[in-house]
């Protein structure tokens, strides 16, 4: 069998370089990014507890935190995957955190609707997303995220680049692509900021509970994530419009 097809061995070994390439070309992303999943992991600890469990509070405490308990966990698998080359399957992972991120919004404010949504009749994504970040939806969710979590016909740009209608190349293995790469990191960036940003005032316990060593953690986080944010739009002014439109999601 001719050794030119494409194996196991042949894409392990495509991970070991594509990931040594991404650290060199975005170090200072990854050398930073464990110490904002530091500070959300730990702000996880000192969210308080609900007076009653059974009221609308309580709902909320338990709804809101074992999503919180989850993110830190599907960021840092997302950014495994990045690292490695899997733009496509990262993907789906960071539409799951603008998912995970909307709920905490929306039922943060309509907590009267947890059980509903739990229970009887799930209130749809599009609905909350509608009420927190208007135009999110069908401009990024639907045309971006769900195209590709999907599998629709624009999932062929990450294995396939076309020439021209008759000519192609298939893209064999994991292979360092800035732009996908940046792009995915952007809108992780994103939910961290808009994550750590929000949790005193999802969880109004968290300022009164926290310690100062975790309150910097936090603080500084939002700092760095925000000073990203901002040279990215001086780096590429026609990212200006897209932060604009996701402002109302993740600022206070």
């Amino acid at each position: 069998m001719s050794s030119d097809l494409m194996s196991f061995a042949y894409q392990v070994e495509s991970e070991k370089t594509t990931q040594e390439l991404t650290f060199e070309k975005l170090n200072i992303w990854f050398t930073n990014y464990p110490k904002s999943i530091d500070a959300l992991f730990e702000v996880s600890y000192f969210t308080g507890n609900a007076k009653e469990t059974e009221s609308l509070e309580g709902y909320y405490y338990a709804f809101g935190h074992n999503i919180l308990l989850r993110l830190p966990y599907t960021i840092r698998a997302t950014s495994i995957l990045i690292e490695k080359g899997f733009y496509y399957e990262a993907i789906s992972l960071v539409r799951n955190l603008f998912e995970s991120f909307i709920q905490l919004r929306y039922f943060h404010k309509h907590k009267d609707k947890i059980n509903l949504h739990v229970l009887k009749q799930r209130i749809k994504l599009k609905t909350m997303f509608e009420e927190i970040v208007p135009g999110f939806y069908n401009e990024i969710y639907g045309k971006v995220f769900s195209e590709f979590a999907h599998g629709g016909f624009a999932s062929n740009i990450f294995r396939v680049q076309y020439k021209s209608a008759e000519v192609g190349e298939t893209i064999m293995g994991s292979n360092f692509d800035e732009m996908k790469c940046s792009f995915i990191l952007n809108q992780v960036s994103l939910i961290l900021f808009g994550i750590l940003n929000y949790i005193p005032i999802m969880f109004p316990q968290y300022s009164f509970l926290v310690p100062k060593e975790t309150e910097t953690k936090r603080i500084k986080s939002i700092a760095w994530l925000d000073d990203l944010m901002i040279k990215q739009k001086s780096a590429k002014p026609g990212t200006k419009e897209y932060y604009e439109l996701v402002d109302p999601l993740v600022r206070l």
